[in-house]
């Protein structure tokens, strides 16, 4: 992290891991999107007017973008929930309903 990033954490000062807010401070310092699936830092990203992305997110841009099939994307998405993610959604298909 820069000089510039690791003040704007300390700024923030808010209970968040470190890792989020670390990556908070890095998506506000250079406009970037910020990818978290964590509540809170995605709540201060969008106060601060930063973009943010998740997990189901990610899967559906590598749809999107011919990195995964989209029934690879629900089978993935299947096995984390499987293995205790807490998903918004059961399966990728309303996202990339659209795309079809």
């Amino acid at each position: 992290m820069s000089s510039e990033e690791v003040a704007i954490a300390q700024r923030l000062s808010v209970r968040l891991g470190a890792g989020e807010l670390s990556c908070l401070a890095v998506a506000i310092a250079r406009s970037h999107t910020l990818a978290s699936d964590d509540f809170r830092a995605r709540r201060l990203a969008r106060e601060r007017g930063v973009a943010v992305t998740g997990t189901v997110g990610i899967l559906a841009a590598c749809v999107r973008l011919g990195y995964l099939a989209h029934d690879r994307a629900n089978a993935l998405l299947a096995a984390m929930i499987a293995a205790g993610y807490r998903s918004p959604v059961e399966n990728m298909d309303a996202l990339l309903e659209a795309d079809r």
